[in-house]
């Protein structure tokens, strides 16, 4: 199986479709904002609010580095919110 990847603005619905996807196909779902939060200790909005956007694409960025670098595999199924994006090679 492929990859899916949702990609989006904040709110549109990608985790709530993530998850039904990834149980319809019978596969793990990650939420980038949810590992984000248990990373940073906070919720997104605090994060945005305290340290601004650059410390919140920083920490998007270090939560999807484990698989985009090079030789590693998308998880089967994730919701990224629209900011930098590193894809594997």
């Amino acid at each position: 199986m492929e990859n899916v990847v949702l990609i989006g603005m904040p709110g549109c619905g990608k985790s709530t479709v993530g998850v039904i996807l990834a149980k319809t196909l019978g596969v793990d779902f990650i939420d980038t904002d949810l590992v984000i939060q248990k990373r940073e200790g906070g919720l997104l909005q605090e994060l945005l609010n305290s340290r601004g956007m650059e410390a919140f694409l920083d920490a998007e960025s270090a939560a999807v580095r484990p698989w985009t670098a090079p030789g590693r595999s998308l998880p089967p199924a994730a919701a990224w919110s629209t900011g930098r994006r590193q894809w594997p090679t």
